[in-house]
């Protein structure tokens, strides 16, 4: 391809920039995009030049997220609490997650009926019992797992066929260094305030939202905090709507100090005991059931501190791809004669490639039972 920038091959070779032909510059491209399609009696006969940079940034952001190979490098000096923030541009691996599950001819008449604001879906039963442990698995991944890669891009962890299974960390494992701290199983309103000052000291912001993920244990330990702020004496004071059914009692979900707040979520994966096996004697809660996650979602320039990031693009999303495969049944059309096996059966096949993103761990962190 020829070069059109006047550099000669003389000033080339007595500089520095080897390679740079290899790049052209986003200015370039608009002027191109100008010269080829904007004017009289072209496909755009007017447009502003801030549009047209807006639309090339965002393929490229497009492009280089699918297509580019991208290798960066960045050298950081660790200040002495070990913890630094990752890059703004920083994205996890994603993972491939798979599940599949043959249904019968038998099983084939067997369907769950849902009913929304007057419409009526419908399911397969077996199907739907398996999209359920699918999302479970998946949610389960997005707090607990560990990347299979190692630090030069590598994989660790290969199938019984040899191939690389890819994976990215979890939440937890991407906040692991940052604000993590113990807490017996009673909580006080000070320690909460406490350590809502240590995240907004870290985040640099006096106004943040938390959402605080726990299991029940960590609900009562919250409950109880509050009532003895609100309510010193012991004696709780409640609203009670009297009727045929009289309803008594206070819900905390929420509590606001320093400018910033904090919501209350139940994550019920801290309290499967197919999960967690060791147990509190005192409290008879597992101890996971404890875990207090602190979550910051604010957003930095239209960007969203967490979040899933999905592979996928030009129409195409890989969150969560369903496909049927026929045999001798066909759950559509039971009139086709074309089959992928003659087993008496259909099956169906589940595909995720996701994987979790949190932009600056510092922003985030754990009160862990200990």
């Amino acid at each position: 391809m020829g070069l059109l920038d006047g550099k000669t091959q003389q000033s080339y070779y007595n500089g520095n920039d080897f390679g740079d032909y290899q790049f052209t510059s986003l200015q370039n491209i608009i002027d191109q995009f100008i010269i080829a399609y904007v004017g009289e009696d072209k496909i755009i006969s007017k447009v502003r030049r801030a549009d047209i940079a807006f639309h090339e940034h965002r393929a490229v952001q497009e492009l280089s997220f699918d297509t580019f190979k991208s290798i960066k490098a960045q050298e950081i000096t660790l200040p002495p609490s070990l913890q630094m923030t990752l890059p703004q541009d920083y994205v996890n691996y994603t993972k491939i997650s798979r599940k599949a599950k043959s249904i019968t001819g038998s099983a084939l008449t067997d369907i769950t009926w849902i009913e929304n604001n007057g419409e009526r879906l419908w399911f397969f039963t077996e199907q739907k019992i398996m999209e359920e442990d699918f999302l479970y698995e998946r949610e389960v991944s997005d707090w607990y797992s560990q990347s299979t890669m190692d630090v030069n891009g590598n994989a660790k962890v290969f199938d019984s066929n040899g191939k690389p299974i890819i994976s990215g960390d979890g939440i937890l494992k991407q906040i692991d260094s940052a604000n993590v701290d113990t807490y017996s199983g009673v909580l006080t309103e000070e320690r909460i305030t406490d350590f809502l000052a240590q995240l907004s000291l870290n985040t640099g912001e006096m106004n943040s939202h938390w959402i605080v993920y726990t299991g029940t244990a960590g609900k009562v330990a919250f409950h109880k905090a509050m009532k003895d702020l609100v309510y010193p004496s012991g004696n709780l004071v409640y609203d009670a709507k009297v009727g045929a059914e009289t309803e008594i009692g206070v819900n905390f979900t929420t509590y606001n100090a320093l400018g910033s707040r904090l919501t209350l979520a139940h994550c019920p994966i801290f309290d499967d005991p197919n999960l967690h096996t060791d147990i509190d004697p005192k409290s008879g809660y597992l101890k996971e059931s404890f875990r207090m996650v602190f979550l910051n979602f604010g957003q930095t320039d239209g960007v969203s501190n967490i979040e899933r990031k999905v592979k996928g693009a030009g129409g195409i999303n890989r969150s969560m791809i369903i496909k049927y495969l026929p045999g001798m049944v066909d759950p559509f059309n039971q009139a086709q004669m074309m089959a992928v096996s003659s087993r008496d059966s259909f099956s169906m096949e589940i595909l995720s490639e996701s994987g979790m993103v949190v932009r600056n761990p510092l922003s985030c962190g754990q009160l862990i039972f200990a």
